[in-house]
């Protein structure tokens, strides 16, 4: 059965928390400060989706699951751009918030899958990523992103850098 790609639902908050988790994990493990995943659990992941997709969607914002027969196998989540305290003010409209596929999926064009079911290919856009995640980056230069100078730090990870891509 092929992958479907459809709404984020709240019955999907418990899976999408898990494979958040897991790619954050197999993404970001080797960079992220010991002790991370003891702090951020698959059950913090999950909850924080079922906070999330319990409240009324913000206008604007679309999420959507990769579904491989009940499993949750990637996510993706665009929206408005938003303005927040460490990050320098939004250059675009539409922001990128969230595109994760299961490593196990990585190569099998799911992302491009997700990411061209919210996105034209020639549709402005911008989304921050760590400057340490060359896998990540050279997806997104692949699809018209390029970095423009504006770099911010999360309180939550001081000492990782995240730049600014746009379109």
């Amino acid at each position: 059965m092929p992958v479907t790609l459809r709404p984020m639902v709240f019955e999907d908050a418990r899976g999408v928390g898990a494979m958040h988790h897991q790619a954050w994990v197999d993404s970001y493990g080797s960079i992220l400060p010991d002790g991370y995943f003891t702090t951020w659990t698959v059950d913090d992941a999950a909850q924080r989706w079922e906070d999330l997709l319990a409240a009324p969607t913000p206008q604007g914002l679309t999420r959507l699951v990769a579904d491989d027969d009940g499993e949750i196998c990637g996510f993706v989540v665009v929206g408005p751009s938003r303005a927040l305290a460490e990050r320098p003010q939004p250059m675009r409209q539409t922001e990128l918030r969230g595109l994760y596929v299961k490593a196990a999926r990585f190569g099998t064009g799911l992302g491009q899958q997700l990411l061209d079911a919210v996105l034209a290919r020639e549709e402005s856009a911008e989304l921050w990523v760590f400057r340490d995640s060359p896998r990540a980056r050279a997806f997104y230069q692949r699809n018209g992103f390029s970095p423009d100078g504006a770099t911010c730090t999360e309180e939550r990870f001081p000492d990782l850098l995240e730049i600014r891509m746009v379109r």
